[in-house]
């Protein structure tokens, strides 16, 4: 008989927190481990502890992972899962969250493009083999593969590569620019008063 171990047992499985809390350096490794495991299939654990990181509730998180609340009833008789859970969420959810996030968008869209992949692949082999369904279904992904989708696909991937400056250019009539900023903070001023 197999017992099929969650894969966030096995990182904390050799953790003892000696007093030290979220400073121990192997709570942080632990608290790491929760976003590559997120929505893995193989921890359910974290994918729970994920989900709670960005917000959802006890019984949200349950749903989505179909998972019993008594299940995280017993989860919780492990000291550091119930550290996690208790203590450390607003850790997490500052830490992890929008990696989280990123990671399930990312993932969603990768399903979304496989299923494209398929579709587009029938249709190389002759768009006649295709049903009308498929064909539908052809005719609105292909107007997703644009030059500006693919700049917005590169910016979901690589936010911090994509950020956009703002370059304000100031000028008097024909004379060239005086002043250009970049990413300058601006104050509105206040209207001046008709009376003066």
């Amino acid at each position: 008989m197999t017992i099929d171990v969650d894969a966030f047992d096995r990182v904390i499985s050799h953790v003892a927190l000696d007093g030290e809390g979220l400073n121990h350096p192997d709570f942080k490794i632990i608290l790491s481990r929760i976003p590559p495991l997120f929505g893995s299939g193989r921890s359910q654990k974290a994918s729970y502890l994920g989900l709670r990181s960005i917000g959802l509730t006890e019984g949200e998180a349950c749903d989505i992972i179909s998972v019993s609340p008594s299940r995280i009833t017993s989860w919780r008789k492990d000291e550091i899962f119930y550290k996690i859970e208790t203590e450390y969420l607003p850790d997490l959810q500052k830490s992890a969250s929008a990696d989280l996030t990123r990671l399930a968008f990312l993932r969603n869209m990768t399903l979304l493009y496989m299923q494209d992949y398929k579709v587009i692949k029938k249709a190389t082999e002759g768009v006649d083999w295709l049903s009308d369904r498929e064909y539908d279904y052809l005719k609105i992904a292909r107007r997703h593969y644009t030059n500006s989708e693919l700049l917005s696909l590169e910016k979901a991937i690589a936010p911090d590569e994509h950020r956009d400056s703002v370059v304000i250019n100031l000028s008097w009539g024909e004379a060239n620019p005086v002043i250009e900023a970049t990413n300058a903070t601006y104050k509105l001023l206040e209207k001046p008063d008709a009376s003066d």
